[in-house]
C-alpha cells in the first residue's frame, strides 16, 4: 500500500514479480519509480523492495495515482496507489479571546469515507472540539470542524493529525 498525502510520499514498496522473484535487478540507478510521471528519489533498494520518496505529487480529483516502476526506461511493473489530502486553516486572529473557525477541506476520498481529526493546540490556544469525525461529503468543500481562541494575536499554528477511517 502507498499512501499519498498531502503531495508527499516516503514508502518502501515490495518488488516481487508473478513468479517470486525479486524485480529489483542490476544498479539502483537503472530503476525508476514514477507517480503520476513524476520521477521519485529511490533512497534504498534490495531485489525484494524499494524505498522511495518525492514531494509536490500534484493532487488529483479521483484519489488515485498511477505508480510505475523501471528498468532502465521500460516498464517492470504498474499499479495505483491512493492519492488523497487535506487542507486546514484558520484566520489570523485579530483580537483577543475571541474564537475564530477551524477550517478543513480533503480531496481524494470518498463522499460517504469517514476521517478523524485530532487537533493539538500549542501553549496559551484553546481548540474546542479537539477530535472531530467527518465524511468526505461534509469536507469536500471547506467546513467548518473546531474554533480556536488565545490571546496571542496573529497568524496561529498548532498539530494536526487527520486519519482516513473511524477508527
Amino acid at each position: 500500500v502507498i499512501d499519498i498525502r498531502n503531495t508527499l510520499v516516503r514508502e518502501t514498496m515490495t518488488t516481487i514479480g508473478p513468479n517470486g522473484e525479486g524485480l529489483i535487478t542490476g544498479p539502483i540507478e537503472d530503476h525508476s519509480i514514477t507517480i503520476d510521471g513524476q520521477t521519485t528519489d529511490i533512497i534504498a533498494a534490495q531485489p525484494d523492495e524499494v524505498t522511495f520518496e518525492t514531494s509536490g505529487v500534484t493532487s488529483n480529483t479521483s484519489g488515485q495515482s498511477e505508480v510505475v516502476l523501471s528498468y532502465q526506461g521500460e516498464p517492470l511493473w504498474t499499479g495505483v496507489a491512493d492519492s488523497w489530502g487535506y487542507h486546514v486553516s484558520t484566520l489570523e486572529v485579530t483580537q483577543k479571546d475571541v474564537w475564530v473557525p477551524i477550517t478543513l477541506q480533503v480531496f481524494g476520498v470518498e463522499p460517504q469515507e469517514m476521517m478523524r481529526v485530532s487537533l493539538t493546540p500549542t501553549e496559551g490556544q484553546e481548540i474546542e472540539p479537539t477530535d472531530i469525525l467527518v465524511s468526505g461529503a461534509e469536507a469536500m468543500m471547506p467546513v467548518s470542524i473546531a474554533q480556536l481562541r488565545t490571546a496571542k494575536l496573529g497568524p496561529q499554528q498548532f498539530f494536526v493529525d487527520v486519519k482516513r477511517g473511524a477508527d
